[in-house]
């Protein structure tokens, strides 16, 4: 009766507990949903927009080269609105060819500049790249699932915006058919538009969201200033649905609260299953094993322990025996230790032997085992919602010829060359030799970011090793990179990413051997 009593009030305690705690749950969550999806979508749409932002930027003089012509000869400008990556690759060859008729061998912005052109040759060059950035902001818009991008210019007139790119496209009629609609001029005034306004002053993000309600729905709106070359040109707009962002809101808080809610119920049946049946009655059973096996043990200290017993449930009597154990405890702690210090020891051996084999011998970086090591982990954090990682891949070319050549020795003097410049160039993540001639880098936080900058910066080194006469023929190494971001649509594991990393860095390398022939 008395161990029913102890479990009947253990079961009043959860059941109370379970209760509050899902009250307030809750109550909580849905203020937190709230908070944390708003951020999330902040954070979303940030993301698309220096996305769009990176990708411009790294055009450098070619977008400055556009948007100063297209603002001047924009109404000059007939473009399909139907048009598709078909039409821009033909559109690039007309521009290509009639560049290629003016200037035999020359280069845009190295030998001509782009004030000098025709206008036969600007005006096919504004038309290709108009329709190469229409189709990269609509195509943002698809992977990302977001509602419109854009791209907009200040007007002279006060309080009035060019509107150069918007990912949907409208018509309107020229010459008696269908054009696409290209830089509209829009009254946007300061009043109302604020936040964009506030952007385009100041030259950074601006905070908050500018919220639209027109024709084109109801959407959050985040804006990114856009600067090339020190020059501040326009805004790249990002527009998130108002209904999507609050009925995803709703639907995450109530998935939450339900799981939260049976979890924690199932978790008090458990614990309560567990308390009954494994505790109270395993004491029980000690107890009774206590009391067979003890006998006349320091009465003393004994005394003083059924002095603290003021009850007579289960654990009191348990504790009232409990008292007869000391000395053998004592002993069995001294033991405990001693086992406890050879385990330790056993582990750190056996932490220096797993160190040991996933170590390359030759670089001192992390080897092929090193390497699947990590992926497990990274696997499992994307299993549980990262979506920051990419990977890269780098092979040394030549690596055969070399040895060959010169022998093993200097073959492993430019392996152990290019892990250098691999490791300092990548310096925030973690490099492995997956191969002979190969490396892999899980490319993370800074590194991932930047991943552009780093790219051009190690091809960079090499052609300065390549350039560099003092250096012997192994020490002017090559060797061809790829690399790859994690894409939700595409990539369901880590090795997924790698693998379009590698392909990357073939396409690269045959790139590289074609030029070589040319």
């Amino acid at each position: 009766m008395k161990k029913r009593n102890l479990t009947f009030k253990f079961s009043l305690m959860f059941a109370a507990f379970t209760l509050v705690t899902l009250v307030i749950t809750s109550i909580l969550s849905y203020i937190n949903q709230m908070n944390l999806y708003k951020k999330h979508n902040e954070k979303s749409i940030q993301y698309v927009a220096n996305y769009l932002e990176r990708r411009i930027v790294a055009d450098g003089m070619d977008f400055l080269d556009f948007q100063k012509y297209f603002m001047t000869h924009s109404k000059e400008l007939s473009i399909d609105p139907n048009f598709s990556q078909k039409n821009v690759d033909e559109d690039r060859e007309i521009y290509e060819k009639l560049f290629a008729q003016a200037y035999p061998g020359a280069t845009l912005d190295f030998e001509i500049d782009f004030d000098s052109l025709p206008e036969d040759v600007k005006m096919a060059y504004t038309k290709y790249s108009f329709e190469y950035y229409q189709l990269m902001f609509e195509e943002a818009v698809k992977s990302f699932g977001i509602a419109y991008t854009y791209y907009i210019v200040p007007s002279e007139k006060t309080e009035h915006m060019n509107w150069v790119i918007l990912s949907l496209r409208e018509t309107v009629q020229k010459d008696g058919k269908d054009c696409l609609l290209v830089n509209d001029f829009v009254s946007n005034p300061r009043s109302v538009y604020r936040v964009m306004w506030e952007a385009w002053d100041t030259g950074k993000r601006p905070s908050g969201y500018h919220v639209y309600d027109n024709k084109y729905g109801n959407t959050y709106a985040y804006y990114t200033p856009l600067f090339i070359n020190g020059q501040k040109l326009g805004l790249i707009g990002v527009e998130v649905e108002v209904s999507a962002v609050n009925r995803e809101i709703l639907n995450a808080t109530i998935r939450q609260m339900l799981v939260s809610g049976s979890v924690l119920v199932l978790f008090m049946l458990f614990l309560l299953f567990v308390i009954r049946y494994c505790y109270i009655k395993k004491l029980v059973n000690l107890k009774d094993i206590i009391e067979e096996y003890s006998n006349e043990k320091n009465p003393k200290i004994a005394e003083r322990l059924k002095a603290e017993v003021t009850n007579e449930d289960e654990i009191s009597q348990i504790m009232s025996k409990f008292s007869d154990m000391i000395y053998q405890l004592e002993l069995y702690i001294h033991n405990f230790a001693k086992t406890k210090q050879d385990l330790q020891n056993t582990r750190l051996q056996a932490i220096e032997l797993n160190e040991f084999a996933i170590k390359d011998t030759l670089t001192e970086i992390r080897n092929k085992a090193g390497y699947d090591k990590e992926v497990q982990n990274i696997e499992w954090e994307m299993a549980e919602g990262l979506t920051q990682i990419g990977a890269a891949m780098i092979d040394i070319d030549f690596l055969k010829k070399i040895n060959n050549t010169y022998g093993h020795e200097k073959g492993n003097l430019a392996i152990i060359s290019i892990c250098r410049i691999v490791c300092h160039i990548f310096e925030h993540s973690p490099v492995f030799r997956t191969g002979g001639d190969e490396f892999a880098v899980i490319l993370k936080n800074h590194d991932l970011i930047h991943i552009d900058e780093l790219v051009s910066e190690f091809k960079r080194k090499l052609s300065e090793l390549k350039k560099d006469h003092a250096l012997n023929p192994w020490e002017k190494i090559s060797a061809s990179i790829g690399y790859a971001v994690y894409d939700p649509k595409l990539d369901m594991s880590f090795e997924s990413i790698m693998l379009r990393a590698t392909d990357e860095m073939c396409r690269t390398r045959e790139a590289a051997k074609s030029v070589r022939k040319d």
